[in-house]
């Protein structure tokens, strides 16, 4: 039966997949002893670029999107732009409003996750692992990772602890996607950047945002919130260990990649 990456089955009937003859070209560059390559690419052909480009005109929210502005870009003035912080003012200020807010998002959000992330690992260490001494250990020193990683955000993005979520939700209404903020989000970080005006220190921020990550955890994931199932994998990037000023760039750095590989194939002579 189909799964989704949930591992849950979609819909009741088994489902046989064909594997197209021509797939296997692909599906050969893409998987190497069994596993994905670390990096693979692709070249469009002109038609294809056009193709692509014409698709991204269509999308709901409209043309101004920072992947139609870079698609009508030369690629001298894409490469340069590293990580989703680094986007400069564009000139159209409806896209330039909907980048400030996501960006000072995405850093709360960044704050909010070494917070979450303490939460999980000392609830690991003191609800889960309380009788085995070992593993209770390195879960609270996985915790105190966390919280030296909150503070250490803390201290850089101090210009935003009056900001509010709202700023971002005002800024997607112009693009009649706001109902993507929704209340729950708003409920998370409305906690968050008030606990961090009002808290001492770090310590007392992420234990204050304990009770609001159990909420979240049992409302978006349910039966499988880590609160509920101790036996649920946590992944190791919730132990602290690396610590990353952002973490939204993957979305970013696919986006500019696919528009890079537009521009280039709408250079070439055929």
């Amino acid at each position: 039966k189909v799964k989704n990456d949930d591992g849950e089955v979609e819909g009741d009937v088994p489902r046989a997949i064909e594997w197209d003859f021509h797939f296997q070209n692909i599906s050969s560059k893409l998987i190497c002893n069994n596993s994905f390559h670390k990096k693979v690419t692709f070249d469009l052909t002109k038609e294809e670029a056009l193709f692509l480009k014409g698709k991204l005109r269509e999308v709901s929210i409209g043309s101004d999107t920072l992947l139609n502005m870079w698609t009508n870009l030369p690629e001298s003035k894409i490469n340069p732009i590293g990580n989703f912080l680094e986007i400069t003012e564009t000139g159209n200020q409806k896209l330039d409003r909907l980048i400030h807010e996501a960006k000072n998002y995405s850093l709360v959000s960044m704050g909010i996750t070494h917070a979450y992330r303490y939460a999980l690992c000392d609830h690991r260490a003191n609800k889960v692992f309380k009788n085995f001494p070992d593993k209770k250990k390195d879960w609270n020193e996985y915790a105190k990772k966390n919280i030296e990683n909150l503070n250490r955000w803390a201290k850089k993005n101090k210009i935003l602890k009056n900001w509010n979520i709202l700023y971002l939700k005002k800024s997607l209404l112009e693009y009649s996607s706001d109902k993507k903020i929704d209340s729950m989000l708003i409920k998370m970080v409305d906690k968050f950047t008030k606990l961090w005006r009002s808290t001492k220190n770090s310590d007392q921020l992420a234990n204050g945002f304990v009770t609001e990550v159990i909420k979240q955890e049992e409302y978006r994931r349910r039966n499988r919130s880590h609160f509920i199932d101790p036996l649920m994998t946590i992944p190791e990037n919730t132990k602290g260990e690396n610590y990353r000023d952002f973490m939204f760039d993957f979305r970013f750095t696919q986006g500019k990649d696919n528009a890079l590989d537009i521009v280039k194939a709408l250079r070439r002579k055929k």
